[in-house]
């Protein structure tokens, strides 16, 4: 019975000890991300907010589809695995990895379907694919797609009428 009450709080006091040294493990990294990015950083969780001198805020993170207004003016990739992300209020990149070619030409008709119909340009070079489009309003959207890494890069920028549809 003292052997099962010693192993007891022998793992409660590891389980605090942990804790504590992740709660120092993020203080001391988001103290190295200030130091780095400058003193207007935040980091919560997955997300790192940088705001520069000029006022202007970067949106860093990993993982998730980024749940902002602007990406409702593109198609959400339902394969893949989404890498990482950085927008402003106005611009947005979107890295996605474990894509194949048939899905980079599969979303550029779902682009076309939401209205990116006036290309601007599409490439191909040895290993990547680009695409590139306006819509009616006169948002752009690029599209790489490059095969030796099976990544995906959406780019979507707004034009200037349309900023007043994001939040600040």
């Amino acid at each position: 019975m003292v052997k099962k009450i010693s192993v007891f709080i022998l793992c409660i006091v590891m389980a605090n000890a942990a804790m504590a040294c992740q709660n120092i493990g993020s203080a001391l990294g988001e103290k190295f991300v200030e130091t780095i990015l400058g003193k207007h950083t935040e980091i919560k969780g997955d997300l790192v907010t940088v705001t520069h001198s000029d006022g202007m805020k970067y949106f860093y993170s990993n993982g998730k589809w980024p749940e902002i207004p602007i990406v409702k003016l593109v198609p959400k990739l339902k394969t893949g695995t989404v890498d990482r992300t950085v927008y402003t209020k106005s611009s947005c990149v979107i890295i996605i990895k474990g894509v194949s070619e048939s899905c980079f030409n599969d979303y550029i008709k779902s682009a076309r379907a939401v209205g990116y119909a006036h290309v601007t340009g599409r490439s191909a070079g040895d290993n990547e694919l680009d695409f590139s489009a306006e819509n009616n309003v006169g948002s752009e959207l690029r599209v790489s797609f490059f095969s030796d890494s099976e990544m995906l890069i959406i780019t979507l920028f707004l034009n200037n009428e349309m900023k007043c549809l994001t939040n600040d």
